[in-house]
């Protein structure tokens, strides 16, 4: 491992030098362009008006991240933050002069608590007698499930354009037959019958528990996907499911969803969007005309603080990860700023580091102290993502939102077959004290070790169990039999009491408000992310290889150490 770090520092150190040179000419031209870019923006603002019968057309193949980035729009215009999103439809729910909105629903990224949340403005949208129209090349069941908010759905009228509507089907690569061969070997502790990480790596089959809550948690999504579809779309329920099953839906066309009526019309997009002349902007624009993002000037505030990503204990610029300082520096922030009533923490997490989750607990708890700390879960917030979350005041979740996995894992690599019998390397050691060799990988792990590590980790799952016991305030001994690991979906998390309401990002802000009884008041998103960073690490060349490979550095904190992470993605 010290020569693969090695390798992995020298490859870093020569990797920056060359693009060190690239990084100070791009500054210079991006010092030239932001200048260009504030101008014409402000010129750009003035001429934007809203006419009357507009259609807002908003690209759902765009980046939709839960956590905005502090790049102005004019270098990164594809890219828009969720509540942005929820900001917008809000908005345009209200404007006389928008009447509909047209989602292109090609490579729809959103997961299944994004839809769920942003169908039911949709809905309210429409209740305010505004048009909605879907249209996509790519029908599959994630983005079909948005497309029935639609008053219309429409595909092109070509059979190139893909139809795929199915039960579910989810594969997971069991590699221990192949460590095996190679001479690698794994141990993983689990405190949790449930608790799933790394099991491929020590078995060549899944585990009857993990099969168990998976088909559980796919069996509920697939009933809901059923219901709703059954409803909007006056399908039969029994007939469209038979349909699924037998796999009609597969490898299907456009022609086909028209006949039986789960779609309205064949047309593409281009001569789609002509019906309404000139009426169509792009949500940039409308954004842009609205000034949805003023400077907020009102005195009660309700912040919005981001928790996205793999849960990590070390400080770092790549995006997808979060780490104690940031989100301490975030509650901190809010905590300080008297016109800050509430937050509101929208996790949206796997899970990870232990010590990093407990560290981030902590903090919310003590800012709870003093102004009440509300969790809306996106997508997932498992293991970790519902430990940060557990000594909030109030817990919201969709219904598919993935969430529990209350448990504790370590995995442990060893590499001592590989380097001896398969490729004859010696390693010698010396060595004073027991247990002085427990985080090697070139040693052979025995009983002792794994127990010494087995011990570490029901520690660290008893503290687990006492902040959810404590910040829920249920029994300690209800909480483990809701948690060995196990995953919950968001409707039966309410049920056994790891959440308390059902409902998104937006409910969660309008309870908070209503509970602190403010009748007037605006919405801040807080980060301390630097949008320049990242815009450096993803757009100039090679810089995004830094990225990689301080990806690969972080990743080794995953072994020996106890870990609260739910490792899969519930699609």
């Amino acid at each position: 491992m010290k020569i693969i770090n090695f390798i992995l520092r020298g490859l870093l150190f020569i990797v920056k030098e060359i693009i060190s040179f690239f990084i100070k000419i791009f500054l210079l031209l991006l010092v030239i362009v932001s200048l260009i870019g504030v101008f014409s923006a402000k010129k750009f603002n003035k001429e934007i008006t809203i006419a009357r019968n507009t259609y807002v057309e908003i690209d759902f193949s765009r980046r939709i991240m839960e956590k905005r980035t502090n790049i102005p729009n004019f270098f990164n215009e594809r890219e828009i933050s969720f509540y942005t999103i929820i900001k917008t439809l809000n908005e345009i729910s209200r404007d006389p002069s928008v009447n509909g909105i047209i989602l292109k629903l090609d490579r729809m990224g959103l997961n299944y608590g994004q839809i769920e949340e942003l169908s039911e403005i949709l809905q309210k949208i429409k209740a305010n007698g505004k048009k909605i129209y879907a249209h996509t090349t790519r029908m599959n069941n994630r983005n079909y499930w948005f497309a029935i908010q639609a008053d219309k759905i429409m595909m092109p009228p070509s059979a190139s354009a893909s139809v795929d509507i199915t039960g579910y089907y989810l594969e997971l690569e069991y590699y221990k037959n192949f460590m095996d061969r190679i001479g690698v070997s794994f141990n993983v502790i689990h405190v949790g019958d449930y608790k799933s990480y790394g099991e491929n790596y020590t078995k060549s089959r899944m585990s009857n528990e993990f099969r168990e809550n998976l088909t559980e948690i796919y069996d509920k999504i697939y009933k809901d996907f059923i219901n709703d579809i059954s409803i909007k779309r006056a399908q039969n329920k029994d007939k469209f499911e038979n349909k699924i099953l037998n796999g009609d839906l597969v490898a299907s066309s456009p022609q086909k969803l028209l006949e039986i009526q789960m779609i309205d019309g064949l047309i593409y997009y281009e001569e789609f969007k002509r019906q309404f002349g000139n009426n169509v902007i792009s949500i940039n624009k409308y954004m842009l005309a609205n000034t949805i993002s003023p400077k907020i000037t009102n005195r009660n505030k309700i912040a919005i603080i981001t928790a996205e990503g793999e849960i990590i204990d070390t400080k770092t610029r790549a995006r997808g990860y979060i780490y104690p300082e940031a989100i301490i520096t975030d509650l901190e922030k809010a905590k300080n700023d008297i016109s800050i009533k509430g937050i509101v923490l929208r996790v949206n997490s796997p899970g990870g580091s232990a010590i990093a989750s407990d560290i981030i607990a902590n903090k919310v708890q003590e800012v709870g102290r003093y102004k009440p700390v509300y969790v809306s879960i996106g997508g997932t917030a498992a293991s970790g993502g519902y430990y940060i979350s557990a000594y909030a005041t109030k817990i919201y979740a969709d219904r598919n939102s993935v969430t529990g996995s209350i448990g504790v894992v370590s995995l442990i690599p060893n590499f001592s077959k590989l380097l001896d019998e398969k490729g004859n390397i010696n390693i010698e050691t010396i060595k004073k004290g027991n247990y002085s060799d427990l985080y090697s990988v070139f040693t052979a792990f025995n009983v002792e070790k794994a127990q010494k590590l087995y011990k570490s980790s029901e520690a660290v799952y008893e503290d687990f169990l006492t902040a959810v016991a404590t910040g829920r305030r249920l029994k300690k001994e209800d909480v483990h039999k809701i948690g060995q690991g196990k995953v919950w979906l968001g409707s039966d998390a309410m049920k056994n009491g790891l959440v308390d309401e059902i409902g998104g990002l937006s409910k969660c802000i309008e309870d908070l408000a209503r509970n602190l009884k403010l009748p007037d008041y605006s919405v801040i998103e807080i980060t301390t992310v630097s949008g320049l960073n990242s815009f450096f690490e993803e757009n100039v060349p090679f810089a995004n290889l830094i990225n990689h490979l301080n990806e690969l550095e972080l990743n080794k904190d995953y072994y020996f150490r106890p870990m609260k992470y739910f490792p899969y993605d519930i699609k």
